[in-house]
């Protein structure tokens, strides 16, 4: 008898096995099971406020991107990425929003966008909403940073706020003196595409 029929009679159990093998990877958890969520740039707003000068500003980011992945009930495997044009800052002012964009400022020229991407997404002590903890990177600057967050759902339909508060100083934003803190704002309403 060949050798090779003995390896061939063992072929139909290998695969078995194979078969086996890749359906339990397959259950196990992992962003796969996230669920995925279209952003409704109409219905949502990245915004933001600090000082200049000791006067409060205002205003909101008119371009950004937003990658979603988040199932409420286990955020564990939840997956978050956002990306902000520096140069949509709008304050409603056009000379507040040119020295924004400027390099003492925000530097949008040489660094257009701001980004943060989720590491970890957990559901925070206490209940009531939920933790992320990612890179932000903002100026040719990047630093490890944990922004809470709420999620609620109506339907398909769900509402993200999320809220940021970063030091100006941290990364090379505007001149010293006055308030330190710089907050970003995101309100996102998304639809869940596995609806």
């Amino acid at each position: 008898m060949s050798p090779i029929v003995p390896r061939l009679r063992l072929l139909p159990s290998c695969l078995a096995c194979l078969a086996a093998l890749l359906l339990a990877l397959a259950s196990l958890p992992g962003s796969a099971g996230a669920q995925e969520w279209s952003v409704n740039k109409a219905k949502s707003r990245v915004g933001f406020a600090l000082s200049a000068d000791g006067q409060p500003v205002e205003g909101r980011f008119d371009q950004y991107k937003a990658e979603i992945r988040l199932d409420p009930e286990d955020p564990t495997y939840g997956e978050f990425d956002a990306a902000i044009n520096l140069a949509s800052a709008n304050t409603g002012q056009p000379q507040t929003d040119a020295v924004l964009i400027s390099p003492e400022w925000l530097n949008a020229s040489a660094y257009p966008v701001a980004r943060f991407q989720a590491s970890s997404i957990k559901a925070a002590s206490g209940g009531g909403g939920y933790r992320m903890t990612g890179k932000l990177t903002l100026k040719g600057i990047a630093q490890t940073v944990s922004v809470p967050f709420t999620v609620e759902k109506d339907g398909a339909e769900g509402h993200l706020r999320a809220e940021l508060s970063l030091s100006r100083r941290a990364f090379g934003i505007g001149p010293a003196g006055g308030s330190d803190e710089m907050r970003i704002v995101m309100e996102f309403t998304a639809k869940s595409l596995d609806n």
